[in-house]
């Protein structure tokens, strides 16, 4: 696990202070997890098969809504009249954070606009050149990192 989150990053250098490589404090537990796939799997009857689950849960350090149960991409719960609402979207999907960033640079007196034109998330992270510096040096590494395709970072905050 070490190596996975942080030893292998270590190589990565001349970045920003604010993109150093961290490294998170690591913990082991004795406690079994009953659904872990080894569990499963010495359980499993035969019938059927094994699939996993499309599933997950989100934390976030917010006092608000610090969870979110996530079904395959989309909040749990989640009707098909509530699809694409404020309601149906995770605390950390793109377009909830881009909103949180759009939100900070108003209350900064920042202009948002690019020639009369309010700038997309994709505008905003492409101009981020610090960000672009530590992107091109972790997929260095990480060279197998899926990356989304950017007719999906074309979104604008409706203000």
């Amino acid at each position: 696990m070490k190596r996975a989150l942080y030893e292998r990053s270590a190589a990565i250098s001349n970045l920003s202070p604010r993109y150093r490589p961290h490294q998170p404090v690591l913990f082991h537990s004795t406690v079994e997890f009953e659904c872990s796939k080894e569990n499963v799997e010495k359980n499993f009857s035969g019938e059927g098969r094994l699939t996993p689950s499309g599933s997950a849960i989100s934390w976030c350090a917010v006092p608000e809504h610090p969870m979110d149960v996530i079904v395959k991409g989309r909040k749990q719960g989640i009707t098909a009249k509530q699809r694409g609402s404020h309601a149906a979207r995770c605390k950390i999907c793109k377009y909830e954070l881009f909103e949180e960033f759009v939100r900070v640079l108003a209350r900064s007196k920042v202009t948002l606009e690019r020639d009369g034109h309010a700038s997309s998330y994709a505008n905003f992270k492409e101009a981020a050149v610090e960000y672009q510096q530590a992107m091109k040096q972790f997929l260095l590494i990480f060279a197998c990192w899926s990356r989304t395709g950017r007719e999906y970072e074309q979104f604008e905050i409706q203000r």
